[in-house]
């Protein structure tokens, strides 16, 4: 129940048998807090739904249907609770924020760091 007392859906995701997602992207600490070493002025950029603005290829759409009594429902985007959620969602932001040399992603956030005494942060 929400707090207005109207019905809020909840899944439970689980994979069946041998059929399942899998993706192999590490996730490391040390590499966040290296890229932010030495920083002066930190930001951090908290990513509102963040997997859910990961589209689903249609060939693994069929894994995340689920059934209920309404009907079936097929995810488009990537949904929460999906064990290859945080994974994909860190490959693609690391993907994105290549070529940035003061920001990092870590799961659904982004940090900032500024060297020069928040110079640049002023500038914009």
């Amino acid at each position: 129940m929400t707090k207005n007392w109207t019905k809020r859906e909840k899944i439970n995701i689980l994979s069946s048998g041998k059929k399942s997602l899998y993706n192999e992207q590490k996730i490391h600490q040390e590499e966040v807090f290296s890229k932010l070493n030495g920083g002066k002025i930190f930001s951090k950029l908290d990513l509102s739904e963040a997997y859910l603005q990961i589209q689903v290829e249609e060939v693994c759409a069929h894994l995340l249907t689920i059934n209920t009594h309404r009907g079936s429902y097929k995810f488009k985007q990537l949904p929460f609770g999906v064990k290859v959620a945080p994974a994909t969602f860190q490959q693609v932001m690391n993907a994105m924020l290549n070529d940035c040399n003061l920001a990092i992603a870590y799961l659904e956030d982004i940090f900032d760091n500024e060297r020069d005494g928040g110079a640049t942060h002023r500038t914009y």
